[in-house]
């Protein structure tokens, strides 16, 4: 899913594009009445306009596929906690398509010794909408619909100005401050009031010189 005023998406390395594939490729084997890939494109605002994919769109519910390669991910995955940005994502593709039960499959991948990818484990998430609530595996998350589809039109509102989009608690709920290699510099635009202008060059170099929270693909021991 992407909000964009005609940018184009960056290709995925090719490894996560094809456990991503292969992710899917298997959900579809179990899954053969569902709908993939289901194309949608809402108009946000003059300025922007919100469009993806839905995994897999079935009668009463959408099944969205996550591949990964983070074992501490996927124990997240196991533990019911879903990253922030996919539930999310899901909660978006949910309301788009009128339905209130969802579910995030993540699919946990290694590289074995002859450099193979292979799925090595699955974990389920249930997320159902009730009453404007978001529940995930049956608990209210403490979000509610507005909470996370907000995120969509904040976004959306500082694309067009100057002014740094306000960030996620760094202690919150799966905050994405933890593993963002921009977060002390995050720091010093909110003690500094820096604009967005002030902020990307320093922010590419930084992109640059660290290596990034994604982790690499782990072969089997």
């Amino acid at each position: 899913m992407q909000l964009s005023k005609g940018a184009k998406r960056t290709d995925l390395h090719p490894d996560y594009a094809a456990i991503g594939n292969m992710h899917e490729e298997l959900h579809e084997a179990s899954h053969p009445e569902a709908q993939r890939e289901v194309p949608f494109k809402r108009v946000v605002s003059d300025y922007s306009t919100l469009s993806g994919r839905a995994d897999f769109v079935f009668e009463d519910r959408i099944d969205e596929c996550k591949a990964t390669f983070s074992k501490p991910a996927f124990l997240d995955a196991q533990k019911g906690k879903p990253s922030m940005a996919h539930l999310t994502q899901l909660v978006c593709y949910m309301m788009e398509f009128d339905l209130s039960r969802g579910r995030i499959v993540y699919g946990y991948f290694l590289k074995d010794r002859s450099g193979q990818l292979a799925r090595r484990g699955t974990a389920v998430i249930d997320v159902t909408i009730v009453d404007d609530k978001v529940l995930v595996q049956g608990i209210d998350s403490g979000y509610t619909i507005h909470d996370l589809t907000n995120t969509i039109l904040q976004i959306d509102k500082w694309m067009q100005t100057d002014e740094p989009a306000p960030r996620p608690a760094k202690e919150g709920y799966a905050s994405a401050c933890k593993y963002c290699p921009l977060s002390e510099l995050c720091d010093r635009a909110d003690a500094q009031g820096l604009m967005v202008s002030e902020m990307k060059s320093e922010a590419i170099e930084l992109v640059e010189a660290k290596v990034g929270p994604t982790p690499k693909p782990q072969k089997e021991k």
